[in-house]
């Protein structure tokens, strides 16, 4: 809709825009791995969720479907990155007779982001346009990033901080 209302560009380009989105995430998942071993499970969760929130900062910014284009492919890079990393860190970490309930939760509570933030973000685009929307998408970005890095530093500090598992 962004794409069609603001830069006045066709359905089509909204649609390309989508499929590089999705396409983005396909292409980069499988290397979460690699960047997970570069960087340990925590720098990966934090610098992932930065890009992806960067990304979504650049959307409301952009002139051109090319540069929408740039934007969302390091948003949904960001994405692809983090939700292996996170699903890594449940599986590390939970009991092997909770490990099935608390992703199931992990799903459910990513359900509710779905279904939640379409009526949040449609409030705000209704308020004040939707480069708006892109703003506040990427503050909660920013600050999810820096809960997740507060919650590692402050588990750091811990007993949990000498086992392999907390890295």
């Amino acid at each position: 809709v962004f794409v069609v209302s603001e830069l006045g560009l066709t359905a089509t380009a909204a649609g390309t825009i989508l499929g590089v989105y999705g396409g983005t995430r396909v292409l980069v998942s499988p290397l979460s791995g690699t960047v997970m071993a570069r960087l340990g499970r925590k720098r990966t969760m934090v610098v992932t969720t930065c890009i992806a929130a960067i990304g979504m900062a650049a959307i409301p910014f952009a002139l051109s479907l090319w540069t929408v284009g740039v934007a969302t492919v390091g948003y949904a890079v960001g994405e692809a990155l983090l939700n292996p990393v996170v699903n890594d860190a449940v599986a590390a970490f939970a009991a092997d007779d909770q490990r099935a309930g608390i992703m199931s939760g992990l799903q459910v509570l990513k359900n509710v982001g779905l279904t939640a933030a379409p009526v949040v973000m449609g409030t705000v685009i209704g308020l004040a346009g939707f480069k708006s929307a892109f703003l506040v998408a990427a503050a909660i970005g920013i600050g999810y990033a820096l809960a997740i890095a507060a919650y590692f530093l402050l588990l750091a500090r811990g007993p949990e901080a000498t086992t392999d598992k907390s890295r």
